[in-house]
């Protein structure tokens, strides 16, 4: 049975409105269900018994290895199974001889389980771990037995925003794939993130859903050949591409968990594989309504929208307005950050959208952040522009440019508009690069320790630049750039966690624009999985609200909206259909912000404003 796209589409606004809140630490769960060693086929596997007649049997992972298209035998050797203080580790040596050469790693599972209340845990960490890196494509296949499902379905969350439940087919493998890297090729169903589950088809038991870490692409295989009528055989499989920079140490996370029959309980199970990102501040939950200001009228828009919307909003409803402000960039790739001392520059030069001069301190933008923080609204602003680095910067570097396999740069559209940008290119850079991560998380911390007590977020503009199975030159190799990417944006989110020791409001954004508005968006990525949501720079397009619902499940879901006039019926969709925010700006699109709008269209989003907000949190005058 599949539901349809309204139906799911009114139960992930619900969810959004009441999101779901990490797990406890696993150090305060409960007792464990009890590991075992058993024997099957005279081969050992790892037996968890979590609930019921539900038991999982997890056996020895498969390898494979390429190069150049063609097979490399891989041997393994299978270690004990040890288990001690009631968890397990279970590590195999392979060993694979390629011209001339004997290529050694171990690959190691450790098994955690654990109990929260009625939810039943086993947290799976994988470490591979070459003595010399690894000049192959490398697989790794793990396969479970499950014993106690008959008649079983699997549930999947499908990159187009619904739910398909489809049942486990007896004689062929029913195939779902989350992509990324070169971890697997497509087929099947494509997920909206690395996560599956599984319940009898007839309901009313306990569900088993398992989800991977989402720093690599895998591929899901579940069929009903495990041998008895009520055994389901599991498979999840990644490749390592190590034919384009040869493998080092990887670690991934799985995270299998028994709960109860409701499809928003699946959700935790892949939060467990990226502890260390955490739920984002309450207040994303509380928007209703997003204004940006794009620099408008060379920087004068801003106070009269402001003072418009405070007029037309009551003060006990402006913590449900957040109001995004565009960065004040001197040069796109600097963004008035100087690297040497790690600080934001005192003055600059900023244009707003027509290139007309706007001189610009560090003290002009504290005086602007308090013009939206004394009317009580929360206020953002965007840093970053995708991965742009312009070369009429001081500090342009050209060794960190993105470049593909035939050394060719890669660039990006400029829409900054400064009169001495002719001449110049925009270029982007490597996320693969040390010393480009580093300076990304380097200006992100100059920015907290600037702004970071007045600002509620920060919005990385543009992210969707860096497209599913994009690679980069990298030495005499290549890289993953998608893989990069997301590492990157897990940085940038434990670095702006950090900073809640100064503000606990502080959130991150990215602008993932992950299907259906503008050319190839089939390709794009949910960075926002590693971060705390997203505002993505879609208008409020409606096509564009599906495929962000699920992999923003806890974060929260916005866009700025170039165009309230034109489109004037995309506000009332994103309440109506979707329960989310209404957007206005302004220096850009209709460029028209609330001090300038028709006042009856304006009208009907305040309207619809303050009914979202008194229905969903009635408060007292």
């Amino acid at each position: 049975m599949k539901r349809t796209l309204p139906e799911v589409l009114l139960l992930a606004a619900a969810l959004a409105v009441f999101p779901f809140h990490a797990c406890p630490a696993a150090e305060n769960a409960g007792p464990s269900p009890a590991l075992a060693e058993r024997t099957d086929g005279g081969k050992s596997v790892l037996a968890w018994h979590p609930a019921g007649k539900l038991l999982l049997l997890m056996q020895t992972p498969e390898f494979g290895a390429r190069v150049a298209g063609a097979e490399v035998p891989v041997l393994v050797e299978s270690g004990p199974l040890k288990i001690d203080a009631g968890q397990a580790r279970w590590a195999q040596t392979i060993r694979i001889e390629h011209s001339g050469k004997t290529y050694r790693a171990q690959y190691a599972r450790t098994f955690a389980p654990f109990v929260e209340g009625a939810r039943k845990r086993l947290q799976v960490t994988c470490e591979l771990l070459p003595s010399d890196p690894l000049p192959f494509d490398l697989s790794v296949k793990h396969r479970v037995l499950i014993e106690g499902l008959p008649q079983a379905e699997a549930i999947l969350l499908q990159r187009n925003g619904q739910v398909a439940h489809a049942a486990v087919p007896p004689n062929e493998a029913l195939q779902a794939y989350w992509f990324l890297g070169g971890g697997c090729a497509r087929g099947g169903q494509e997920l909206a993130m690395p996560l599956i589950g599984l319940r009898r088809k007839d309901g009313g038991d306990d569900t088993l859903s398992c989800a991977t870490d989402p720093y690599l692409g895998v591929r899901f295989r579940v069929s009903a050949t495990g041998g008895t009528p009520d055994t389901v055989t599991f498979e999840g499989s990644s490749s390592f591409s190590g034919t384009l920079t040869p493998l080092s140490n990887e670690t991934r996370l799985m995270e299998f968990a028994v709960h109860r029959d409701a499809t928003d309980e699946l959700f935790p199970t892949f939060y467990q594989t990226i502890p260390d990102i955490k739920p984002g501040p309450s207040w994303i939950h509380d928007i209703e309504l997003n204004h940006y200001d794009y620099i408008a009228k060379a920087g004068k828009s801003l106070e009269p929208d402001l003072n418009e919307l405070a007029r037309r909003i009551p003060a006990k409803y402006r913590q449900h307005v957040l109001v995004c402000l565009h960065g004040y960039y001197d040069f796109l790739g600097r963004y008035t950050f100087n690297s040497k001392t790690r600080r934001i520059d005192d003055a600059w030069k900023s244009y707003d959208g027509q290139a007309k001069l706007l001189p610009m301190t560090k003290e002009e933008l504290h005086r602007r952040i308090r013009l939206v923080k004394e009317r009580g609204f929360r206020c953002a602003i965007y840093y970053f522009d995708a991965l742009a680095c312009d070369d009429a910067g001081p500090e342009f570097n050209p060794d960190w440019i993105w470049r593909d396999a035939g050394g060719n740069p890669m660039t990006w559209g400029y829409w900054q508009k400064r009169p001495d940008a002719a001449g110049h290119t925009n270029y982007q850079l490597n996320p693969a690069h040390p010393e480009v991560r580093q300076w990304f998380l380097d200006y992100t911390k100059a920015l907290i320790a600037e702004y970071g007590r007045e600002l509620d977020g920060f919005a990385w503009d543009e992210t969707n630049a860096v497209q599913q199975g994009m690679r980069a030159k990298w030495g005499a190799g290549m890289m993953e750039t998608d893989r990069a990417m997301m590492r990157l944006v897990a940085d940038i989110t434990r670095e702006v966690q950090r900073g809640w020791a100064v503000n606990p409001d502080l959130a991150f954004l990215t602008s993932d624009n992950i299907d259906a508005h503008g050319p190839s968006q089939e390709l794009q990525v949910p960075y926002c999985l590693v971060a705390h949501g997203t505002y993505q720079d879609s208008w409020c397009d409606p096509q564009a609200w599906p495929p962000g619902i699920f992999p923003n499940h806890r974060n929260c879901l916005m866009s700025c909206n170039w165009s309230p006039i034109k489109n004037r019926d995309w506000n009332r969709i994103a309440v109506e259909q979707y329960g989310l925010p209404q957007g206005v700006s302004n220096g850009y699109g209709d460029d028209l912000g609330p001090a300038e709008m028709p006042k009856e269209i304006l009208d009907e989003i305040i309207a619809r404003f303050l009914k979202r907000v008194e229905q969903a949190k009635p408060e007292k005058p």
